[in-house]
């Protein structure tokens, strides 16, 4: 688990880059479940606890939750 720490939240893409196509966003503190995160590319793919969105973000723009 998960919480966005970018104060003015993210955008979610169909893949890991800027060229790829918005599919949503995500909200300042919103919880995501990290689904996958290729070493050295710079992107996570999550999931929205809340919505069940899934989509890739720039990765250093969540705050893990260690529990």
């Amino acid at each position: 688990p998960a919480v966005v720490i970018q104060p003015i939240g993210l955008v979610l893409r169909q893949g890991p880059g800027t060229d790829r196509p918005q599919v949503g966003g995500l909200d300042y503190k919103e919880a995501v479940v990290v689904i996958e995160e290729p070493p050295n590319q710079g992107w996570v793919k999550v999931r929205s606890v809340a919505s069940g969105k899934e989509g890739w973000i720039k990765s250093g723009n969540l705050r893990r939750d260690h529990n």
